[in-house]
């Protein structure tokens, strides 16, 4: 448990946002990246990456957010890119994740999901 807040940053390239998560992501600060992210997607943001590379710790309520995105995404006809280290990758698939957003383990693949 870390009861610091999780850290956002944003960052562009091409014609793609990417938001950049640190931090764990947890029951107590799983409501900040959920405001951030809403207030990303209240922009007209639809072209995303979510980095979370550097969230060594995510939790089912970190998790949900994640889904409640992909979902709110799909209302548009985008998909959701999610970058997650090799160790999380395995939690985001067993919860389905990967069914409603594209999985990779490096940011350059999550950016060339775009042009394919």
């Amino acid at each position: 448990m870390n009861l610091e807040p999780v850290r956002i940053k944003l960052e562009q390239q091409r014609d793609l946002e990417i938001i950049i998560v640190e931090g764990d992501v947890d029951l107590y600060s799983a409501p900040s990246f959920k405001e951030h992210i809403a207030e990303f997607l209240s922009q007209g943001k639809r072209k995303i990456i979510l980095d979370m590379r550097k969230a060594p710790l995510i939790d089912s309520s970190g998790l949900a957010v994640v889904l409640n995105t992909a979902l709110e995404l799909q209302k548009t006809k985008q998909k959701l890119r999610v970058v997650v280290s090799k160790q999380n990758h395995t939690v985001f698939r067993f919860f389905s994740i990967d069914k409603r957003a594209i999985l990779t383990t490096t940011l350059e693949s999550a950016l060339d999901s775009f042009s394919v």
